[in-house]
């Protein structure tokens, strides 16, 4: 009779858990299309467009395969988008990577805006773990605003002090690892475009 007890109890346990998975399971698979598109519209939506690419309305996808040259032959290389305004004219690049030196806490994540004629035109971070305080100072916009209207064809350099050539900008003080991350990724999104997108 207890044995009978603890093998229905078991049972019900069972399809209780069953029932529960699979309602998880057909939750998730609802849900994970609006979640991606959720995360697409927050890294790059029209917002993101307008603070990369000033007098942009929108980002548009370029060629696949261009894209996918790019990954395979670029690690830290995310993604790239073409910049449009309201009437559909290109506006701008987008290109979104990795640094390609580490950070005081790894990787930061940026969207460089590239004018049409190859210059910088728009930072935003999109991920970073660096020292709040220190590190994170590089999202300010006096350190993002060195970077406007540096051309494509220039290897950007951080100094400490005393900036005096064009390819320089100078570092956030007390955050010479994080300056150096966030340039490094501005020169990885520089040579992408020039080698794939110009």
């Amino acid at each position: 009779m207890m044995k009978n007890e603890i093998v229905k109890l078991g049972l019900v346990l069972l399809i209780i858990t069953s029932i529960a998975g699979g309602l998880l399971a057909f939750s998730n698979t609802i849900t994970a299309d609006l979640i991606v598109a959720a995360e697409e519209e927050a890294s790059s939506g029209p917002e993101v467009a307008m603070e990369v690419v000033p007098g942009s309305a929108n980002f548009e996808n370029i060629d696949e395969d261009t894209v996918s040259v790019i990954k395979n032959e670029n690690e830290k290389f995310i993604d790239a988008k073409k910049a449009v305004d309201e009437s559909g004219n290109v506006v701008g690049y987008g290109i979104r990577t990795l640094s390609t030196e580490k950070g005081y806490g790894g990787d930061i994540e940026l969207f460089v805006g590239i004018s049409p004629d190859g210059e910088v035109v728009g930072v935003k971070v999109l991920s970073m773990l660096e020292t709040p305080g220190l590190g994170t100072n590089v999202q300010k916009q006096e350190f993002k605003d060195q970077f406007v209207g540096k051309s494509v064809d220039m290897d950007i350099e951080v100094v400490k002090s005393g900036v005096s050539e064009d390819n320089q900008i100078q570092a956030v003080a007390g955050a010479t690892f994080s300056s150096n991350s966030y340039t490094s990724a501005v020169n990885n999104a520089l040579d992408i475009f020039n080698e794939y997108i110009n």
